[in-house]
């Protein structure tokens, strides 16, 4: 009996490339969706809170 097995550098070689997304859009589209991530933060008080909250995966997040 032959068993195929696959190292776990290759199953997350497979699992990148199912994560990849292809959006498709216009060139004006595009230029404004880059210089709205290339702009300075407008909110930067809720972007520093943001920035502290821990996700609730971490495991050492505070309870309400």
């Amino acid at each position: 009996m032959h068993v195929n097995t696959a190292s776990d550098s290759e199953f997350r070689s497979v699992e990148e490339e199912l994560d990849q997304s292809v959006f498709v859009v216009d060139a004006a589209s595009y230029e404004d969706f880059t210089a709205q991530l290339e702009a300075p933060a407008q909110n930067q008080e809720g972007r520093e809170r943001l920035m502290a909250t821990k996700p609730e995966w971490s495991g050492d997040h505070e309870c309400g």
